[in-house]
């Protein structure tokens, strides 16, 4: 997303963004379902492939975003048939070289994060965006208006149960695997629990799913 002017006053520091008239990945099935534009894998490929791409590009400048999630994903425009996407809300992004240490969103951050005492990797951000991208195709993007939680918020009453399904829930694959069964290619290693049998962004780009 575009920074147009950043300036401040004796109380208050402003920031004039770009405007992001398609909204989030958390209305994108309400988006189409408006336009009619359909949710095949063809179409989430074009989404897809964009926020890995958005991914590589941070860790190439040795960024993590740390809190990847539907909101923080925005489409430029209306045009639902031909999204361009953008990340946004850099706020808890870290400096690879840096400490590690970040937040994140309860369902989102990775298993690691609750074995490391809040340490974040590249791969995490991986993890969540393996995370959006599942929820997003099997309709369990969280929504506090109708109570919808998500991949591992779904039957949770505490942080310690969100922590608990984080490190040991595998993903229902027969949710989406009908539907799209090409994705089982490459997903499931996104959600995978050990770090290091997650790939990173530009290796992920490499496979054929992301070169169609």
């Amino acid at each position: 997303m575009t920074c147009i002017e950043i300036f401040q006053d004796s109380s208050h520091f402003y920031c004039v963004n770009e405007l992001m008239p398609g909204g989030d990945l958390a209305s994108l099935r309400e988006g189409c379902a408006k336009s009619g534009v359909q949710l095949t894998e063809q179409y989430l490929r074009k989404i897809f492939v964009q926020s890995v791409r958005a991914l590589a590009y941070m860790h190439k400048h040795a960024m993590m975003h740390c809190d990847i999630k539907e909101p923080n994903i925005m489409l430029k425009t209306k045009d639902f048939g031909n999204p361009s996407v953008a990340l946004i809300d850099f706020g808890l992004t870290k400096c690879s070289a840096g400490d590690g240490a970040s937040g994140g969103t309860p369902g989102y951050m990775p298993p690691e994060f609750f074995q490391t005492n809040g340490m974040w990797f590249p791969r995490g951000d991986v993890f969540s965006m393996g995370v959006v991208f599942f929820q997003i195709m099997a309709d369990m993007t969280p929504d506090e208006k109708t109570n919808k939680a998500g991949l591992f918020t779904e039957g949770a009453q505490s942080m310690e149960d969100v922590e608990q399904f984080t490190q040991t829930r595998q993903a229902p694959w027969n949710r989406i695997q009908p539907r799209y069964p090409s994705v089982m290619t490459w997903l499931p290693s996104m959600l995978e629990k050990d770090l290091q049998r997650r790939p990173k962004a530009p290796v992920l780009l490499q496979q054929s799913w992301f070169q169609q």
